[in-house]
């Protein structure tokens, strides 16, 4: 199941859910930017800012940062990891370790025993 505490910087996730936290995040920093560049065409304004632009992606940056760090724990790193030049590729394409970690249950495991669950 993905999105469980998306906000947290706690626990693992899978490629999958890695990769949908990136086009949501990407999706939402698009719609703030156009959100500010219509403001700014409507009330003749000058709002288009960069200062607006990173307080209105306030939320994305957590969410982005938490999954990115849940993303370093199933490949068994420090969520400082992801501030290494390149890393999202390792993060995007690398498998996680297999099994519970001290970070959590392996995310894969847990979807596998939902879905057994789920049919019977």
């Amino acid at each position: 199941m993905y999105f469980r505490k998306p906000f947290s910087f706690e626990g693992r996730i899978s490629r999958g859910e890695y990769f949908l936290s990136d086009v949501i995040f990407f999706v939402y920093s698009f719609l703030v930017a156009m959100l500010l560049l219509y403001i700014d065409e409507y009330l003749d304004t000058n709002l288009v800012d960069s200062v607006f632009y990173h307080i209105g992606c306030i939320p994305g940056y957590w969410f982005y940062f938490a999954q990115n760090t849940k993303r370093c724990h199933d490949l068994g790193r420090s969520g400082w990891f992801q501030l290494l030049p390149f890393y999202f590729l390792v993060m995007l394409f690398a498998k996680g370790d297999i099994g519970e970690t001290g970070w959590g249950p392996d995310p894969l495991i847990e979807v596998e025993e939902k879905s057994d669950e789920e049919i019977y």
